[in-house]
């Protein structure tokens, strides 16, 4: 059986994307994986056999204090025998900070003695950064409350923005207008599953067009999109690739739905067709992707003109 086979157990650890390595007790480094090369930039045979102590890496905290010199969670595991964890900041090769999560236990043989210690850790995410963004956008009554996206009001600034950025940089982004035709769904359903129907959807469409797209509340029913230098072909696959996973996504009290068939009419994808609209009561997703054509923006645009074409969903997929 694999499971007794410990060079498997050996392979599996130094294929993980999460950092790992192995010290003996006085914490030499023993071992050291792929994940550990990818996140210092450290390779395998440039750490092992040196010591940790040597500040390879100068994990610090918060405050810029040196671990090795103070409170080393990989130390205490051997001193202690507990398993640690903690926020740090470690120094990749080429010399920047990278935020980390740390996990650290101790090694025991056969008999219970420890050995040495195991660290693991990880890429901090941005997540307290984001609630933080988050609550200032609250506080100042720029989100929906619903969907916890950014509403009507800022998704309108953030699409002048975008729009002033391709009027003087030239740099192109696309808008993806994406609604749910929820009428017969509000029919036989309550006020909770409809708001959980436009939950489930602004996250999932969040997710699907990454953490670079501005994601937000446009109407009651529907979302704009707006995405930083994405043309035709990306809008269109992006497009495509909404369809597919909102299809299936579900929630409690029902599924999300919209029928297989769909036409092209002019410079609108629209799926739904008044022969092949369902009553069963499910939503139906549309997604709107304008045309993108190669646009050539004046030197100095009059400000009236952006501020003219800046509420029109159809005419503001650009690049």
């Amino acid at each position: 059986m694999f499971l007794d086979d410990p060079e498997i157990f050996r392979n599996v650890v130094d294929n993980l994307q999460t950092g790992i390595y192995l010290t003996d007790c006085q914490r030499r480094i023993m071992f050291w994986n792929k994940g550990a090369e990818h996140i210092t930039g450290y390779m395998r045979h440039e750490v092992v056999g040196r010591f940790c102590r040597d500040n390879i890496l100068m994990h610090c905290n918060e405050a810029g204090t040196i671990l090795c010199e103070g409170e080393c969670p990989l130390a205490e595991s051997i001193r202690d025998g507990k398993q640690k964890e903690g926020q740090f900041y470690l120094r990749h090769k080429t010399g920047y900070q990278v935020p980390v999560k740390v996990w650290t236990i101790a090694i025991r043989d056969a008999r219970g003695a420890i050995v040495g210690a195991a660290e693991s850790f990880e890429v901090r995410n941005t997540a307290s950064e984001q609630e933080r963004h988050q609550s200032t956008l609250a506080a100042h009554g720029c989100l929906d409350t619903t969907t916890g996206l950014p509403n009507h009001g800022l998704t309108r600034s953030h699409l002048r923005e975008s729009l002033v950025l391709f009027a003087e940089h030239h740099l192109p982004f696309g808008v993806l207008c994406i609604q749910l035709e929820l009428v017969e769904f509000e029919a036989a359903h309550s006020w909770e599953a409809m708001h959980a129907i436009l939950q489930v959807s602004a996250r999932t469409i969040a997710h699907i067009l990454g953490p670079t797209a501005f994601l937000g509340r446009w109407a009651e029913n529907q979302f704009l999109a707006i995405l930083p230098e994405c043309g035709r072909v990306e809008l269109e696959k992006l497009r495509h690739e909404t369809y597919r996973v909102v299809n299936s996504s579900e929630f409690a009290g029902g599924e999300i739905r919209y029928p297989s068939g769909h036409r092209s009419g002019g410079p609108w994808s629209n799926p739904t067709t008044p022969s092949n609209r369902s009553r069963s009561g499910r939503c139906r997703l549309w997604v709107w992707a304008p045309q993108v054509r190669e646009i050539t923006p004046p030197s100095r645009p009059p400000l009236t003109a952006v501020r003219r074409a800046e509420p029109k969903c159809s005419s503001l997929s650009v690049s």
